[in-house]
């Protein structure tokens, strides 16, 4: 009896592993492998409408910013310097005060050489007026003014030692000397750079030098920053030791360039208006020549196309479509003629 019980417990035991066994492989038939949904509802594609686009043909070119104008602020004298009311990357107004000396020594040859001024000019007025009553000549009234003229001069020019100002509205690029510093005539003590009109400069081939004028229109790029800007010259010759000409783009209304920075200058070399044009990404080729995947009535027609210029975006078609057909741009690298087709999105590009 015991073992007809446990003979039948084992039989169910198997029986239930086969009713399981049967079902696990029926659910495994029933589930459907990707080629068979593809085939049945169609290989899923972004697609967009051919039509008409201008077609930019673009290279970078990498460069140095350069300023387009700078200035080096200079002692006059020789003198201590007492301070430096402006920092590095201030901007500066024409006029600014930019560095104070020590008035000590100074203001002395100021005083000495406004001493001097003051009487080259009563010279040059008692002169005067002997010369309007005909008591001296022209040439002597001429010396005595010319005297007073260079007094004057060397007077300004000693007053604006004491304190220098800004020539120009600029950026301080460089700062040279610490307060509290001796300086001689002629030291350099800052440099002035006029960040509104900056150029990038930057090598090109022959073959891009042709293709490159005065006045065209540039983008420069850099640290994700994009300012417009233009070519203002190309050199005629080559740099010395190469074959590469030199060319230079300027840039305005940015507060993010300096000079010394590296940038990227975009150039368009070619372009087409108003072309007959698809999306870069609806190109294949599988070594039978460039074509596009037509989509039709939710079928995939293989279609041969004659390119022209091949822009950032867009590709010039020139034979093989007329306009308004639907081209697959997404999942159609392995299409082949006849496959169903589901576009997942559409649009003119």
């Amino acid at each position: 009896m015991t073992k007809k019980i446990i003979g039948m417990t084992i039989g169910g035991i198997i029986l239930l592993f086969l009713v399981l066994g049967i079902a696990r492989s029926r659910q495994r038939e029933e589930v459907p492998s990707i080629a068979k949904i593809q085939a049945r509802e169609g290989i899923p594609v972004l697609a967009a409408t051919v039509g008409r686009h201008d077609v930019r043909q673009t290279r970078d070119f990498y460069g140095t910013v350069r300023a387009g104008r700078s200035v080096n602020v200079s002692a006059k004298l020789m003198d201590r310097i007492a301070e430096i009311p402006v920092h590095e990357g201030d901007r500066v107004s024409e006029g600014r005060v930019l560095v104070k000396f020590d008035t000590t020594a100074s203001q002395a040859s100021v005083v000495q050489l406004r001493l001097a001024m003051e009487s080259a000019r009563k010279d040059y007025e008692r002169l005067q007026t002997l010369y309007d009553k005909g008591a001296v000549s022209r040439q002597q009234l001429d010396q005595v003014k010319l005297g007073y003229d260079i007094a004057r001069e060397n007077y300004l020019n000693a007053h604006r030692s004491v304190e220098l100002a800004a020539p120009i509205s600029a950026t301080v690029a460089r700062i040279d000397v610490n307060e509290g510093d001796f300086v001689n005539p002629g030291d350099i003590l800052m440099e002035l750079v006029d960040t509104r009109s900056l150029e990038v400069e930057f090598e090109l081939s022959q073959e891009d030098r042709a293709n490159l004028r005065g006045g065209q229109a540039v983008r420069v790029r850099l640290d994700g920053q994009v300012v417009e800007g233009r070519i203002t010259h190309v050199s005629l010759s080559t740099r010395p030791g190469s074959r590469l000409f030199n060319a230079y783009a300027t840039v305005s209304g940015s507060d993010h360039l300096y000079p010394g920075m590296l940038a990227t200058v975009q150039v368009t070399l070619r372009e087409r208006k108003e072309a007959l044009a698809v999306p870069r990404e609806a190109i294949l080729d599988r070594g039978k020549g460039p074509f596009v995947v037509v989509v039709a009535d939710g079928i995939a027609h293989l279609q041969p196309v004659r390119i022209g210029l091949q822009g950032e975006q867009f590709v010039e078609i020139l034979d093989g479509l007329s306009g308004g057909e639907t081209v697959a741009t997404y999942g159609h690298a392995n299409v082949e003629e006849g496959d169903r087709i589901k576009i997942v999105e559409e649009g003119q590009r």
